[in-house]
């Protein structure tokens, strides 16, 4: 069982940064930092090293340890300050690389830890704040696993959060190439004329396909697998809701009006409650003040 005794949550947060900022070089003599890249790129020099930022990675900066890092594009990110007390974990922890992937199923439970936190008034439930403490104990444990593993056993066993957004709705096991075709094509005009041009088949055999396999008609699956793409751009990047429906292959007008039929609001107000539930500082120790400030690069 984790105890503060070996690991402790000090502090959380997303973080935005704009182009051309960062932190000044700096360290920790106290506790270690992790920091999640949600989206943008830039540079992070640690121990004199020079790594590059980019999306779906997860960087460790150990206690003790000069670093620095800055964007150069529009960043999101998640950070996380924490002590490490047990010896034979801190020895671990130390012999880990400074990158590693992210993986989707962890960002998730992050997610859904955050949006718990958001309910809780944390000087009136001591009850919810342990749970919340456990969740993203439990979850975090599983981000420092992936420090140090090697390429091959990380890919095996996840889907990592960069290629999260290729994750086909369909599960079944023998997907038939018509259905994997509109996932991989989404963005391109698709009508069930052109499915049946492309694969010789009658268009009423199409349609029976998609009802076998994902239980709905090749158009209204094709909006479905757009939409999922759609609150992936509007979760984890910066363009804008123009721009999002032209990547995904369609008119503002008319994605605007899809999304607020499936979702219940406007794309805007979505990415607006997104950045709300998880725009937040989470201070688990009241003796823990982050000191760090953002600043514009020369």
């Amino acid at each position: 069982m984790l105890r503060d005794s070996h690991l402790q949550m000090l502090w959380t947060a997303r973080v935005d940064y704009e182009s051309g900022s960062g932190v000044n070089q700096h360290k920790h003599d106290q506790f270690y930092q992790v920091l999640l890249i949600l989206s943008g790129k830039g540079k992070t020099v640690i121990d004199e090293k020079s790594y590059p930022l980019t999306k779906g990675q997860i960087y460790l900066f150990h206690r003790g340890i000069l670093h620095q890092f800055s964007f150069t594009e529009p960043a999101i990110t998640i950070d996380f300050k924490f002590r490490i007390l047990n010896k034979e974990m801190e020895q671990m922890l130390r012999k880990k690389n400074m990158v590693g992937d992210c993986p989707a199923d962890e960002l998730e439970e992050l997610k859904k830890w955050y949006q718990i936190a958001r309910t809780v008034d944390h000087c009136s439930d001591q009850y919810k704040l342990s749970r919340i403490d456990a969740g993203f104990k439990s979850t975090f444990i599983s981000l420092l696993a992936q420090f140090g593993e090697s390429e091959s056993s990380s890919h095996a066993r996840y889907t990592t959060f960069e290629n999260r957004q290729g994750l086909p709705l369909s599960l079944t096991p023998t997907q038939h190439p018509i259905v994997s075709y509109v996932e991989k094509y989404y963005a391109q005009k698709i009508n069930l004329k052109q499915l049946a041009n492309r694969f010789n088949y009658n268009p009423h055999y199409i349609i029976k396909i998609f009802q076998e396999q994902v239980g709905m008609s090749p158009i209204q699956y094709l909006q479905e697998i757009r939409i999922h793409h759609a609150c992936y751009y509007l979760e984890y990047s910066s363009m804008s809701v123009s721009e999002i429906a032209q990547q995904i292959g369609m008119t503002p007008p008319y994605f605007s009006r899809l999304f607020h039929k499936r979702l219940g609001m406007s794309p805007s107000t979505y990415r607006d409650y997104l950045v709300d539930f998880i725009g937040k500082d989470i201070v688990f120790s009241d003796n823990f003040t982050n000191k760090w400030r953002i600043v514009k690069q020369e």
